[in-house]
């Protein structure tokens, strides 16, 4: 009876209740924008390590220096022919173009750069090639010049001897026989005095061997000769000294 009256209870209340309206659904929603992406992370570039601190007294080192730009010109990598092609046989490839041009000009042929090449002498440069060449210098007087024993002969002594005129046939029997041998200022006032080398021969035979250019000059310049060299030895006076000789021709006695 209890149960029963305690379920008729609950009804009754459940009836006497106002119904209570549903509420009423949410009205949806406008679509969020969807969510941007994240920006990636920017990478970060390390910094370089430092420099070790150089030290106050530390040398820094200079740049190499550039080369100065040279005025010659090589010529012998290609092929030449004519005038450039007889420079590269003689073995002129480095000169200056001023150079080729001066010695196109003063009429410096490749035939004649190779007669002075194999004169004896050595290379002459361009310069000493025109002295030469304008003051009538030959190959062969060159080649003389070089056999003749001249103390401390070059290009430029060379072109001395040929402007004051000495024949270097003379000097090379000079040579020969002993005497000398002569420096090239020697040589050149013999020749301005015109001393012949037969007088250095009977000299020679009269025992003077070992005589001053200005002495022999100053007996030639006195009429001394290898004839009355010969005469006063033939006579017996083989004991006077040159000096004396030139006394008694200077006196007339011989």
């Amino acid at each position: 009876l209890a149960v029963v009256a305690m379920w008729s209870g609950s009804r009754l209340r459940a009836q006497s209740e106002p119904v209570t309206a549903a509420p009423a659904p949410a009205p949806l929603s406008e679509p969020k924008p969807a969510a941007m992406a994240p920006k990636p992370a920017a990478v970060k570039t390390p910094k370089p390590a430092a420099a070790p601190a150089v030290a106050s007294n530390a040398i820094t080192p200079s740049p190499a220096p550039t080369p100065a730009p040279s005025d010659n010109v090589d010529i012998s990598g290609a092929h030449h022919e004519g005038f450039l092609g007889g420079l590269v046989d003689a073995g002129y490839t480095q000169i200056s173009v001023d150079d080729i041009i001066d010695l196109k000009q003063n009429g410096v042929s490749p035939q004649y750069i190779k007669g002075m090449l194999h004169a004896g002498l050595g290379t002459p440069t361009p310069k000493q090639l025109i002295a030469l060449h304008n003051n009538g210098v030959s190959p062969e007087f060159v080649q003389q010049a070089a056999a003749s024993r001249i103390p401390q002969i070059s290009f430029e002594v060379v072109v001395e001897l040929r402007r004051h005129g000495v024949s270097l046939e003379p000097i090379q029997r000079i040579h020969a026989m002993g005497f000398g041998p002569f420096e090239p200022d020697q040589i050149m006032e013999l020749q301005r005095n015109g001393v012949p080398a037969s007088l250095f021969e009977a000299l020679k035979e009269s025992g003077y061997t070992k005589v001053d250019v200005h002495t022999v000059v100053e007996a030639s310049r006195n009429g001394l000769t290898a004839s009355s060299l010969r005469n006063l030895r033939e006579q017996g006076f083989k004991n006077l000294s040159l000096e004396q000789v030139i006394k008694l021709r200077r006196a007339g006695v011989i």
